[in-house]
């Protein structure tokens, strides 16, 4: 019973933003079921899956976050006639982290697992569907695939404005990659419209929550690409403050947007002030298009500093 009242408490946490505390429930409820269920238990997975989500935000060891999430697909794959829907979650999880590792193979298949399953369910479950098509959209996306990110992220957003109409939170994840995807293709007017259209729906995630974070950064990225700069910094300072209460501080995209706003007004103590945040989480992958950035930008300030005296 304990870990039962553990998990509910964990995920009203999580739910709620506050993943730290989230991430502290389900550590503590895991030794517990293992000690007391099977093996191969579906609970057992869910708590995985809990811990490794929350891990992906938190910024937690890979391998770590890989263990937690295989185990569970392992656990979910003897159950797959009664656990359909939660092995599809699993397996969406344990994607996104072998996208971190950039085995985009790895994760394309369990992508294309996960959508086969939605396909089948979708009466049942539209926010799947839209999921499975949102991350497949976002994989082709970054994979600089364009013509077939936006194939993946139209049916995205069709399939789930249809089901919970234009302003539903539920389209965040589309609607961000949407505004990304516009931007790398340089469609200004339309990444501002879809970066809009998501700070809107997120306006209903209650407290602070990492979607209303990064929607707040987009849109304060978009801005400061307008030339908007008073609002640009407004949002971005929003972000990043709520970043750093959700114990996310140094959002990379965040810290990056508003190092880029500093650098054009030539406030250059705060552009390294921000750039030597921003660069600790460069540390996994320093190839990053924004680690790359602060990195142009620090030796920048760094050498108008110097000629300042």
């Amino acid at each position: 019973m304990q870990a039962d009242l553990l998990n509910d408490l964990g995920e009203i946490k999580a739910n709620s933003g506050h993943l730290t505390e989230a991430q502290a429930m389900f550590r503590r409820a895991l030794p517990l079921q293992e000690k007391t269920l099977a093996a191969d238990d579906p609970a057992l997975a869910n708590t995985l899956v809990n811990l490794g989500v929350i891990g992906r935000y938190l910024s937690e060891p890979v391998g770590e976050l890989q263990a937690y999430m295989s185990r569970a697909v392992a656990i979910l794959e003897q159950h797959a006639d009664s656990e359909g829907e939660a092995l599809a979650n699993a397996r969406e999880g344990l994607a996104g982290i072998y996208l971190e590792q950039h085995k985009d193979a790895e994760a394309q298949v369990l992508m294309e697992q996960m959508l086969a399953y939605a396909r089948q369910h979708a009466g049942a479950n539209t926010r799947q569907l839209g999921l499975a098509l949102g991350n497949l959209g976002a994989l082709a996306y970054h994979r600089h695939h364009y013509d077939e990110a936006r194939r993946y992220l139209t049916e995205c957003l069709g399939v789930l404005e249809s089901s919970y109409g234009p302003e539903s939170a539920a389209l965040n994840d589309c609607l961000a990659t949407m505004s990304e995807l516009s931007d790398a293709l340089g469609d200004l007017p339309a990444t501002v419209r879809y970066a809009e259209r998501n700070e809107l729906v997120t306006r209903a995630v209650e407290g602070d929550h990492p979607f209303r974070a990064r929607s707040l950064a987009m849109l304060g990225e978009a801005r400061r690409e307008q030339g908007r700069d008073a609002e640009s910094e407004s949002l971005l300072l929003q972000a990043l403050a709520m970043y750093e209460r959700l114990g996310l501080a140094h959002d990379l995209f965040t810290t990056a947007s508003l190092a880029r706003l500093r650098d054009k007004a030539h406030r250059y103590a705060d552009v390294l002030r921000l750039a030597d945040g921003g660069l600790t989480q460069c540390a996994k992958d320093s190839t990053l298009t924004d680690c790359r950035s602060l990195t142009e930008l620090r030796a920048r300030a760094q050498a108008a500093l110097a000629r300042k005296g």
